[in-house]
């Protein structure tokens, strides 16, 4: 790191001071040069008035003045290309216009920055670079909104750490950062446990403000003396602790609040803001002003314990983050060394939106505290979610068809023919949705029984044993089967979609159309199963009871009808 007395740093002082000097002259000269270049055009407007020797002076005066307003120009272009004195006439402008003071630019020249759009896009820019992937970058504000004592303070150490270290976060090196820990929130003793336990013993590029010395944002004198060149990184732990007296209602002191942490980031700064959430975990505290000047913005929520069904995405499937949710929230880490915290992001001005992601950070009490991104391993156990829900549906499946299959071969047996609408119910008992018993007859017609009309004139649809040959199916046809009902089970599970019933081809129409229920059979024979019909599986049992079986029927009679 370079200091005042060394020598290039001098030099370097020297030149950016000699090229200022030499931009502000030739910045004069442009203005003449557009000054004259007007009064050419206004003349020339007048053409017909002039006589051909005032028209070609006044032409020759133009090219003239134009080639010299374009040299002028290209040589600003060029001193601004430096990276030294686009930094201090930026400050110089900023501090013109914002506060009326004078740093050798007026608040008049600010206009003379105003550039032709192909000349502004023929500028080149430096490479951007991020300090943190999706969290922080120069010049850039980031929020990270949670509920307190979530743990979104312990990623912040984290960072900060691995920062000024050149370290790991996120599963990626980090590029050596100057960083200033601003905490406002919490005990000195408190800040200095957990700095020793993440490692920041040899961070000598971490320097730490605690709440006996940290300014308050509205301490605009304190703010106006803040060495920005010192430092790259500035994390303030939180928002609500270093804007104390300040409420929703304070809209001009919010306002000036948000102006000074903006003029921190102009200095291409990457400012982080720790702030607290409501109590219902609904949106962050203070006015709607902080999320409109903020660049990037994180949702922060608890994820600990979290395995996500994979129906959706896993971030909307993670637990309430309200105060209502604080006791399931508080039995999901008693007694743990390790929490996760899930970051959704809520607005991304520096490019497409990235993906949310979580991570985990492991606090035992010897010290040595870690966090890692778990964001992959969540996704697979969404995925392996999904696996084992089809195998169970399944099985679930396939259970079912066996019993109906052997109870209407009893069934058939006795003489007693057994309904299309019986049949339903009767896989509905045993978990299956309406339609899935449905698409269930359908799809097992001719392999496990068979679909017919029946001969009594009324219309009904009876199950029979399918025949012999039927039975000589291979295992894809009914594995093709059971995916085709899963398939559609998908689409009726997914978030805002909406359930169409299984198509059924014109052959196949008028078999299985759905009668109403026989009312002439007994109620004690509407639903037994075959005596024979030993279920496999405790969850497929039917009840031994005949109240149930009634009670049942009563229900389901209800509903169709």
């Amino acid at each position: 790191m370079l200091t005042k007395s060394d020598p290039l740093r001098d030099e370097r002082d020297a030149l950016t001071r000699d090229l200022l000097a030499e931009h502000r002259r030739l910045r004069e000269k442009q203005q003449e040069l557009r000054a004259q270049q007007h009064s050419c055009e206004i003349i020339l407007q007048r053409a017909k008035y002039l006589s051909s020797e005032q028209r070609d002076e006044t032409l020759a005066r133009y090219e003239e003045v134009t080639r010299a307003l374009n040299a002028v120009t290209q040589r600003c272009n060029e001193i601004e290309r430096d990276e030294y004195v686009r930094a201090e006439l930026e400050r110089a402008v900023r501090a013109a216009t914002a506060r009326g003071r004078s740093s050798g630019v007026t608040a008049s020249d600010c206009w003379s920055f105003a550039k032709p759009a192909p000349d502004f896009l023929a500028e080149e820019e430096p490479e951007f670079e991020g300090l943190a992937r999706d969290l922080l970058a120069p010049g850039a504000i980031t929020m990270l909104a949670a509920p307190k004592g979530l743990g979104k303070t312990q990623v912040a150490h984290a960072l900060c750490v691995a920062l000024a270290k050149g370290g790991v976060f996120r599963g990626e090196r980090v590029k050596p950062a100057r960083v200033l820990l601003l905490d406002r929130e919490n005990p000195r003793t408190i800040v200095k446990k957990r700095l020793r336990a993440w490692g920041a013993d040899n961070a000598h590029n971490l320097h730490v403000l605690t709440r006996e010395n940290a300014p308050e944002l509205r301490d605009e004198q304190a703010w106006r003396a803040f060495p920005a060149e010192h430092y790259d990184v500035i994390i303030i732990d939180s928002v609500g602790s270093a804007t104390e007296g300040i409420t929703e209602r304070e809209g001009k002191q919010t306002t000036e609040v948000l102006a000074l942490v903006r003029d921190l980031a102009a200095k291409n700064l990457a400012v982080l803001l720790l702030q607290n959430t409501t109590k219902d975990g609904s949106s962050y505290k203070g006015r709607e002003e902080w999320a409109d000047r903020v660049d990037i913005l994180y949702e922060v929520r608890d994820a600990t314990s979290f395995l996500p069904s994979g129906k959706k995405a896993w971030w909307l499937e993670l637990p309430a983050a309200g105060a209502a949710s604080w006791a399931e929230r508080a039995a999901r880490r008693r007694g743990r060394i390790d929490y996760r915290l899930a970051f959704i992001p809520a607005k991304f001005r520096l490019g497409a939106e990235p993906d949310p992601f979580c991570l985990e950070i492991h606090l035992p009490e010897e010290g040595g505290w870690a966090v890692r991104d778990v964001t992959r391993e969540l996704m697979k156990s969404a995925e392996d979610a999904v696996v084992r829900a089809e195998q169970e549906k399944t099985k679930q499946l396939e259970e079912a068809a066996r019993v109906l299959a052997e109870t209407v071969e009893a069934r058939a047996a006795e003489g007693t023919p057994f309904l299309k609408s019986q049949a339903e119910m009767f896989l509905r008992h045993y978990g299956l949705k309406r339609w899935e018993a449905r698409e269930l007859l359908a799809v097992k017609n001719g392999v496990r029984w068979r679909l017919e009309k029946s001969s009594n004139g009324r219309g009904a649809v009876t199950l029979s044993p399918a025949a012999k040959k039927d039975c000589r199916c291979d295992a894809s046809q009914t594995r093709a089967a059971e995916q085709h009902i899963l398939a559609d089970r998908t689409n009726v599970d997914g978030e805002n979609q909406t359930y169409s019933k299984p198509a059924v081809d014109a052959a196949s129409r008028g078999i299985l159309s759905s009668p109403l229920f026989n009312r002439g059979r007994r109620e004690s024979e509407l639903f037994q199963p075959a005596s024979d019909a030993v279920s496999r599986s405790t969850s497929f049992s039917p009840p031994e009871e005949f109240e149930m079986w009634q009670e049942i029927r009563k229900a389901f009679w209800k509903e169709d009808l």
